[in-house]
């Protein structure tokens, strides 16, 4: 007991002591005593003015405080006159007691009115770097380990900075940097508690670009500084500049939690959302390693329902489509994974409109921005999104001078490989059941294949490839049809039933061209065709035969017993393609009535047709017949088809066919008077 009552006499008298020194000093010390020599050490080792305005002020209990003026240090010799720092005004107080219990309790920090210039000349030169040490950095004392003193508390009544600024200006580079308005301030901080936090501030990139800033939340700091943890985190900011719709973006966000773990980078956030151009996106993170190289974060985010038509239109990207209700809705949920590396959207679940997307979207190599995806769609009409076709009338007027080039540079930086099912999708009019479409994009190459679909009653398989590596693109196709009934194909595609039936067959296809046109107009290649049980539309050669026959015989003509149709068993044909016309001279069509072949072509660029045909009439027609051509059993008739694809044009020659048949009956009639008269 009695060693306790000397060791609490000893501390007592030092306790004493030091309060006795602390009375003395703020009694007789005056540090404005010091002021000049300080301005003149600074000379001698840095070679720049300091200035301080108006008296420093000093107290040493209960708190060592240090309050000062308006203060500025001069700039570097060649920077210019303005001051390379300078302040209105701080503040800092410390109370000592504290420190003998190791526990560190701090009245006040502040800082007024800070002006800092960093500038770097066109010669790569910087205005700190004097001040820095030769070669512009401080090398740590090798005697500390870089630990930090244990403190068992920390305590701050408030920090406050206000009106601060930094410019940063990068004259060799030509960027510059201007931070202003910066204030911040907080509350009591202590470790392990709570304490509110406001800061503000305006940014501006050389002088284009600029950024508002106003972020409010409460802040908790844990002993050691080991973590730290933020509670209902509020963040507004402005962007303003060129290029932007309107000229600026507000995007507001909020954060209920987060916990940030400074020593093994675990990363916590809930309740994250943000709204921005009428858009908002909500987010639950996790992060493991943020803190390291090589940082992870997964959670789930959200695009709650929007109106995508109006947020694109807001940010200066509006679209216009076939359907003006298109666009009108969209949402979407994933799971997210980030590595630094690569972005993964697992369980995909997306809604455009009426249409329902799932599936899995990634960017495996950000750096590459290359992309892998498997989605998954229920239905979806692409004709609504497409931009408004014109009428006839804008058609018609265009020439080939109107034919815009080909805008394949996207494709060029197109990196992507992956699939995309549909169970019904609509384009061009047509619709396409349980499609495939297998995408491979890279170095300006874009592959599809394997491309199936179900299609008209039959199946549909492509193999797509388009080049744009080179000044003009290249086009190459691989196509085979499987009974696909062509009559609703060919209404779509050009609003006229010029043949039906059971289509099968395949082409093989190239092109190269800057243009639509062009493209066409270069087309080259074979295909194949074979139809059954169909019929060529809008066209009765029979009656046409029967009518001219008539006509010869000037007899009324016969009137039409059935549809304009040309029905017929089979037709084949094969063709060479070359520059944008499809030729054939193998045209076989097998017609119960009639046998007819033929050759010609089509020019796909003018949409014209030019086929020249022979129809041999059956001798004897089938017994189920339903038409006979009397007389012209056994004869071959010349026919031609001209005109366009959606308007064809029939005309038949028969003259010579009935003078060879009135011919040929006058000489059998000629044989039997020879017979009469000469006998055999």
């Amino acid at each position: 007991m009695k060693a306790v009552k000397v060791v609490g006499v000893v501390i007592g008298g030092l306790i004493g002591l030091f309060l006795l020194i602390g009375l003395a000093v703020s009694l007789f010390f005056d540090p404005n005593d010091y002021r000049d020599e300080l301005a003149t050490q600074v000379q001698e080792q840095s070679g720049r003015e300091l200035e301080i305005d108006g008296d420093l002020k000093l107290s040493i209990f209960p708190w060592l405080a240090v309050e000062v003026g308006p203060a500025r240090l001069s700039d570097a010799p060649g920077f210019g006159a303005q001051p390379f720092a300078e302040i209105q005004g701080a503040r800092a107080g410390i109370r000592l007691l504290p420190l003998l219990s190791r526990r560190v309790e701090i009245s006040e920090l502040r800082l007024d009115g800070l002006r800092l210039r960093l500038i770097t000349d066109k010669q790569g030169k910087t205005n700190w770097a004097d001040l820095a040490g030769e070669g512009g950095d401080q090398t740590p004392d090798a005697g500390l380990d870089g630990a930090g003193p244990d403190l068992d508390a920390l305590s701050i009544g408030s920090i406050v900075i206000s009106n601060a600024a930094l410019l940063w200006d990068d004259r060799q580079s030509g960027r510059s940097m201007e931070l202003t308005n910066f204030n911040l301030a907080t509350g009591s901080v202590s470790l392990a508690e709570p304490v509110g936090l406001a800061v503000s501030f305006a940014l501006d990139l050389d002088k284009k670009q600029s950024m508002r800033l106003n972020l409010a939340t409460n802040l908790e700091i844990a002993s050691g500084f080991s973590a730290i943890a933020a509670r209902g985190l509020a963040l507004d900011m402005k962007f303003s500049g060129p290029g932007l719709p309107g000229g600026s973006i507000d995007v507001k966000s909020a954060i209920e939690s987060l916990t940030l773990d400074l020593d093994d980078g675990a990363l916590s956030v809930k309740g994250l959302a943000a709204r921005a151009l009428g858009a908002r996106l909500e987010a639950e993170l996790t992060g493991t390693g943020v803190t390291s190289d090589t940082p992870r974060i997964k959670g789930k985010i959200k695009v709650p329902e929007m109106n995508l038509r109006e947020v694109l239109g807001k940010a200066g990207s509006p679209v216009v489509t076939g359907d003006p209700q298109a666009m009108s809705s969209f949402a979407l949920d994933a799971a997210l994974a980030l590595d630094g590396k690569s972005v993964v959207l697992s369980d995909l679940k997306a809604v455009l409109d009426q249409t329902r997307l799932d599936g899995r979207f990634s960017v495996v190599d950000l750096d590459r921005q290359a992309m892998t995806f498997d989605l998954v769609v229920d239905g979806i009409d692409l004709d609504r999104y497409l931009p408004p076709a014109e009428d006839d009338a804008d058609r018609d007027s265009g020439d080939a001078a109107t034919d815009e080039e080909l805008d394949l540079s996207g494709l060029k930086t197109l990196n992507a490989k992956g699939q995309l099912k549909a169970g019904e999708l609509r384009l061009s009019g047509l619709v396409f059941t349980d499609a495939l479409v297998t995408v491979n994009a890279a170095g300006g190459v874009l592959r599809l294949h394997p491309l199936k679909t179900k299609f008209y009653g039959g199946q549909y398989e492509g193999d797509v490839r388009l080049d744009a590596t080179g000044d003009q693109a290249r086009l190459s196709l691989n196509e085979r049809l499987t009974g696909v009934q062509l009559a609703p194909v060919m209404k779509v595609l050009s609003d006229h039933e010029f043949i039906s039936g059971a289509a099968g067959g395949g082409f093989t296809l190239s092109a190269t061209g800057k243009t639509v046109k062009g493209m066409l107009a270069s087309l080259s290649g074979n295909l194949d065709l074979a139809v059954s049980e169909g019929a060529l539309e809008g066209v009765d050669l029979v009656y046409e035969l029967q009518r001219a026959q008539s006509l010869l015989a000037k007899q009324a003509p016969v009137a039409r017993s059935g549809e304009k149709r040309t029905p017929f068993d089979a037709m084949k044909i094969s063709a060479t393609v070359k520059d944008g016309v499809i030729s054939s001279n193998d045209l076989n069509i097998s017609n119960p009535v009639m046998k007819i072949t033929g050759a010609g072509g089509v020019d796909l660029a003018k949409q014209t047709l030019d086929y020249r045909l022979k129809a041999r009439v059956h001798e004897a027609p089938p017994a189920d017949a339903t038409q006979d051509l009397g007389d012209l059993r056994g004869a071959t008739i010349p026919l031609r088809i001209g005109g366009t694809l959606s308007e064809p044009k029939i005309t038949v020659d028969v003259e010579d066919v009935i003078k060879e048949k009135a011919k040929e009956k006058i000489e059998e009639k000629v044989d039997e008077w020879k017979k009469k008269l000469f006998g055999n």
